[in-house]
């Protein structure tokens, strides 16, 4: 079977870091082909803030319901289920791509590395910056709601969680 001997992966990041680009991509920049959840927020919950849209990510957590681009990953990627040849993390993506494209016999392209950033700062600066504006209560709830995508994949909390409210 194809499936047998293919070679399949997934690339993971830390659950908040996904969270404020999520925030930013889909919630702050009106106009990037998803403006349809930046207007339905605006529409709910006025203008958009971190913590507004943490305690819209909590709420609707407690009702089940989540977003593709912020739901977690054990709810959507079958995890336990798939038996994948590499889970890959955003933060080391540069090293496992020569390791995934080498095991499919492919040539590694030889280019600069790319690098997601926000406003100068990377994302991870960018999330301690904006995690400063929740309260340690709600950082505990989506340290909750992620809880097993942090700790299949080995992320921490604690850099973000210190710097809440």
């Amino acid at each position: 079977m194809l499936f047998d001997t293919a070679t399949s992966f997934s690339v993971v990041r830390h659950p908040f870091e996904r969270l404020v680009s999520a925030f930013q991509d889909k919630i702050m920049n009106v106009g990037n082909g998803d403006s349809y959840l930046a207007e339905d927020f605006r529409l709910q919950h006025g203008g958009p803030t971190f913590a507004k849209f943490v305690r819209k990510v909590i709420n609707d957590a407690e009702h089940g319901s989540f977003n593709i681009h912020w739901e977690p990953y054990i709810s959507s990627c079958s995890y336990c289920s798939f038996n994948y040849t590499i889970i890959s993390k955003l933060e080391t993506m540069e090293e496992d791509k020569k390791i995934i494209l080498g095991m499919v016999g492919a040539q590694v392209p030889d280019r600069k590395k790319i690098q997601n950033k926000t406003s100068g700062k990377n994302i991870k600066e960018v999330t301690e910056d904006l995690f400063g504006q929740i309260t340690r209560e709600e950082a505990e709830a989506l340290a909750n709601i992620y809880k097993y995508d942090l700790e299949m994949f080995g992320y921490d909390i604690n850099m973000y969680i210190k710097r809440t409210n």
